[in-house]
């Protein structure tokens, strides 16, 4: 049974608070959650706002390479989370020895491609099919590598955002963002096979819950759910 998830990110949610209230008046118990840009000292602090929510599960979480075994101890223990993503090792090096849990760690596409290696003792994949669409349109190397790749692989869960006009980053044209203008913006996942989706799909986006409601209706709709 898939299951699209609400979320918390930290893109243009500094301070978790207000969001996680507003999940809590809107009733609902299991969302995800994106540590993306948060380091030690902010995670702990996200973590005492979590505990304040009883009952709550969070099914996956992108996690950073920097996350230490005790954090995902601690999730696992008092919110039943169940998968955890990073980034490849060969992207961002994992600072802390998390063999203990590579059964619940998958590893996502980040826009860049990944190979076997990347995911070689790790659960598989955690599909991001906002950047698969992204690397579709930018760069079809890398898709064509990806699509090689996923039949051989679990998707655990999948990160999904907006897709929109190309904004500059860095030395490259995005086509991908994580705050949603219009619901049109998820049109594009009605091109990927059921297969594609895994048993959670995580909203990555910066919305505030009553938007991050609508999108999940949508995208349910989408995947007839």
């Amino acid at each position: 049974m898939k299951k699209v998830l609400l979320s918390y990110t930290t893109y243009k949610n500094p301070d978790p608070k207000k969001h996680l209230q507003a999940i809590k008046e809107a009733g609902i118990n299991d969302f995800a959650i994106f540590l993306s840009t948060m380091p030690f000292p902010q995670r702990q602090r996200l973590f005492l706002e979590l505990d304040q929510m009883p009952g709550i599960s969070i099914p996956c979480c992108h996690a950073r390479t920097d996350i230490l075994p005790e954090e995902l101890d601690y999730m696992i223990e008092h919110y039943g989370t169940k998968m955890f993503n990073i980034h490849a090792p060969r992207e961002m090096k994992i600072e802390h020895n998390l063999d203990k849990y590579k059964d619940k760690i998958y590893i996502e596409n980040s826009g860049r491609w990944i190979d076997e290696s990347d995911l070689d003792g790790f659960a598989g994949i955690c599909l991001d099919l906002t950047h698969l669409k992204h690397s579709q349109m930018a760069e079809p190397e890398t898709y064509k590598k990806m699509l090689e790749l996923i039949p051989k692989y679990k998707i655990g869960f999948n990160h999904v955002s907006a897709l929109g006009p190309a904004h500059r980053v860095g030395n490259s044209d995005r086509y991908d963002y994580h705050y949603l203008t219009d619901l049109s913006q998820l049109d594009y996942l009605k091109e990927f096979p059921q297969e594609y989706f895994g048993e959670y799909i995580a909203i990555e986006l910066g919305n505030d819950v009553a938007t991050q409601l609508k999108i999940k209706e949508y995208i349910e709709n989408i995947i007839s759910l």
